[in-house]
């Protein structure tokens, strides 16, 4: 079971990845502006008010033009559905399902099918406003609202043109790797630093749960999208205990399995569990929210479905590894927050765990080389995209990292480094790991 919340950002969050909601407002908005334009059609002005270019026929003209605009409209809409399924099968079946995440969230296409629907909704309402003769009714043209109609079609024609240009460069592998990239700059950003509670100080020693220290289980399983860090602090401070968080965002938790450890044990152990459990937004998938790691996940995932058999695309691994690089190149001059984090009166409440600059680092080439043992191209630009951040990087753990993760790249090249050319190519590349990150 999913544990649900309300939490206004994860709902947000959640609406900006359907194609329901934004197609939904446009087509509200469009309602409203047929009844707005019906309205002064009806009560503002009359026909010869009007300027020429207005449309100027009669009821029976207006309805075939109406009718004609809306059942063409709805054929797009059916063709730009079927295109949108078409690009997110071969984006799933190339660069992997967890890009599916990326591509619902693309507010261009949302844009356009709203676009549409919302024309067509358009049509409708303004149709059933003309009454001709014989219809019981006095005579009524709204020559302001079909105006707007054909205004609204050649919108839509442009939107249609726009959106086949935009499915052709979304599904090209360096327009989904800079779009990933955004995604995960901006995930470093929300979270380096990320402060709930004071910062602590990252050069104190993490204490230890005390022997009394209970469990506090889940409530429910999923994956970790959100820590509420306010409620988190809150929660501790209420109940005068000290929490050890053991997820984190990105992290799959299991019903019944500790969330977190408490010490010294709550007053009320069942109200603390739901607090705590009521302060952690878990999901059916990852999230980018408060997850660096997911996105450079997904650019891993491009980059191993590129580097395997049955595709062997050296280039598009390469493509991703630079943007991988740059992702890390951002965090390696982002201060690491401290996992402790203390109340107002500077006592630590919470030890929350955060991955550091190694973690991400070790998470993103890890997979990539033990994949790329049969290609010089990619170990060689491994090597040169570790330079690269070596350059920028200031922590000396960082810059031990940067060169462990360079000798490994060297280790899993041992077959290619028998040819004299490769094994060359190898050492001078790692030698500008040596001389970017010092011991």
């Amino acid at each position: 079971m999913i544990q649900a919340r309300f939490s206004p950002i994860v709902i947000w969050t959640h609406l900006q990845g359907t194609y329901w909601f934004l197609p939904s407002v446009v087509t509200l908005a469009a309602i409203f502006l047929a009844v707005a334009f019906t309205q002064l059609d009806r009560h503002a002005w009359g026909a010869d008010a009007l300027p020429g270019w207005f449309y100027g026929g009669g009821a029976d003209g207006a309805r075939a033009l109406l009718s004609a605009v809306a059942g063409s409209i709805i054929t797009v809409v059916a063709v730009t559905f079927s295109v949108t399924i078409v690009a997110l099968t071969v984006a799933s079946q190339h660069f992997g399902p967890r890009l599916l995440n990326s591509f619902m969230r693309d507010r261009p296409a949302q844009l356009v099918l709203g676009t549409f629907i919302g024309t067509f909704a358009y049509c409708l309402v303004v149709l059933r406003s003309v009454q001709g003769e014989g219809d019981g009714y006095s005579v009524f043209v709204p020559h302001l609202a079909v105006t707007a109609a054909l205004a609204l079609t050649l919108v839509s024609v442009a939107a249609l043109i726009y959106y086949v240009h935009h499915v052709a460069v979304s599904l090209q592998v360096s327009e989904i790797a800079r779009a990933v990239t955004s995604n995960l700059e901006e995930a470093i950003d929300r979270l380096y630093p990320e402060h709930f509670g004071a910062d602590a100080g990252p050069d104190q020693p993490l204490p230890k749960p005390p022997a009394d220290a209970v469990d506090v289980p889940f409530n429910s399983s999923g994956y970790v999208q959100r820590l509420e860090g306010g409620r988190v602090l809150e929660a501790a401070v209420k109940a005068d205990v000290v929490v050890w968080l053991r997820v984190r965002p990105g992290d799959f938790a299991t019903e019944g399995l500790p969330v977190a450890v408490a010490a010294p044990p709550p007053r009320d152990p069942d109200a603390f569990a739901r607090q705590l459990n009521g302060a952690i937004v878990l999901g059916a998938d990852r999230t980018d929210q408060q997850d660096a790691g997911f996105p450079l996940q997904q650019l891993v995932e491009v980059s191993l479905h590129a580097l395997s058999t049955g595709i062997n695309e050296p280039f598009t691994a390469v493509t991703c590894i630079d943007r991988i690089g740059q992702g890390l190149a951002r965090l390696a001059t982002r201060r690491i927050p401290s996992p402790l984090r203390a109340d107002d009166g500077g006592h630590v409440r919470v030890i929350a765990p955060l991955d550091s600059f190694r973690d991400l680092l070790d998470k993103s080439f890890d997979p990539i080389r033990a994949h790329a043992t049969g290609s010089p191209v990619v170990g060689g630009h491994l090597l040169k995209v570790l330079s690269r951040i070596a350059t920028v990087a200031q922590r000396a753990e960082d810059r031990a990292a940067i060169r462990r993760q360079a000798d490994l790249v060297l280790v899993s090249m041992a077959e290619w480094r028998q040819d004299p050319s490769v094994k060359e190519q190898m050492e001078n590349a790692r030698a500008k790991v040596e001389r970017a990150a010092p011991a």
